[in-house]
């Protein structure tokens, strides 16, 4: 199995220990890259698994933040609208409809929303002295579902919590995903080099040299991509993706993998789903977990040799 997807690497590493065992059991010394021996690879493989397993756990955090973050956005907007359709009806709409923020795009940015919900505040403190006195208008303002000033004033405190919260899972994750990215070039590399080593110790005409493992995926036995495209269906509340494949057949599996942007990086990607071949379309809200979310999706096309190639990344933002 060359190195391909972050999936790729221990099963990798593991046929290449395989076979560093054989050869230092058929040489007359052990192999050596570069200072590197068979127990700096096995060492190497512990430090992988603790990446991986970290990039799991920080991920599954950072999953469980944003989604609470995008969830209480989504409810300060719909507040937001509640409360700019009540002050711009009469009687109230004459002397504050024109002091009303507009509601920031979605794409604003967190700290945009959180200033447009404190405008609201300062007129909502405002709407309720009512001074000079509204006519026909009896304070205080309360909203759909019986929310006050005060109310509001603690969902905002809530938003804020869960932004802080969601910045830092995010940082977190960045960062075990740069670890385990290191990691995996240090693997690499060590791998890549391996052969050329092997060479030398045994001589080209070794049996052992015919059964080295491949540490890159020959580009000429690389499956075709596949065609990818999707879009969110508010009726099932998930992304419906499809995709088209030249021959399906030639192929072990496909796999789903998703990166939350906004630019796609194989060594930060994670694993959705195993999909069979025969499938050619499936359901999926990985990372959408309210109004305004967003996660890119890519599908790779998996061969037997465990090569791959990736198709299209498609990014989806979960509507209103």
């Amino acid at each position: 199995m060359p190195l391909s997807g972050v999936a790729s690497y221990i099963p990798t590493l593991d046929a290449f220990a395989k076979h560093w065992e054989q050869v230092n059991k058929a040489s007359s010394k052990d192999l050596v890259i570069r200072g590197a021996t068979l127990n700096h690879l096995a060492a190497l493989r512990q430090s992988l698994i603790m990446a991986l397993n970290d990039v799991v756990s920080k991920e599954n955090v950072r999953l469980v933040a944003s989604g609470d973050r995008d969830i209480k956005a989504a409810e300060m907007r719909e507040r937001f609208k509640q409360f700019k359709e009540v002050v711009s009806r009469k009687p109230l709409s004459k002397p504050y409809k024109e002091a009303l923020p507009k509601l920031p795009a979605r794409t604003a940015g967190d700290e945009a929303m959180i200033e447009a919900a404190e405008s609201v505040i300062q007129i909502w403190a405002v709407v309720n002295r009512n001074n000079p006195a509204v006519p026909k208008f009896r304070p205080p303002l309360v909203l759909e579902g019986g929310c006050t000033l005060e109310h509001f004033g603690y969902e905002l405190a809530s938003y804020r919590q869960s932004c802080r919260a969601a910045e830092s899972a995010d940082r977190n994750a960045l960062y075990s995903r740069d670890m385990r990215g290191q990691v995996m070039g240090q693997v690499a590399k060590l791998l890549k080099l391996y052969s050329a080593a092997a060479i030398r110790l045994l001589g080209e005409d070794h049996e052992l040299v015919r059964t080295i493992p491949d540490a890159e995926p020959n580009p000429d036995k690389l499956p075709a991509a596949p065609e990818l495209e999707g879009e969110w269906n508010p009726a099932t509340e998930k992304v419906e993706l499809r995709w088209t494949h030249p021959d399906p057949s030639s192929l072990k599996r496909f796999s789903l993998r998703y990166h939350p942007g906004p630019r796609y990086k194989m060594e930060e990607e994670e694993s959705v789903e195993s999909i069979p071949t025969d499938r050619t379309s499936m359901e999926v809200a990985y990372g959408l977990a309210a109004p305004g979310s967003s996660s890119t999706y890519k599908l790779y096309a998996v061969a037997p040799d465990s090569g791959e190639q990736g198709s299209n990344t498609i990014r989806i933002v979960r509507p209103s």
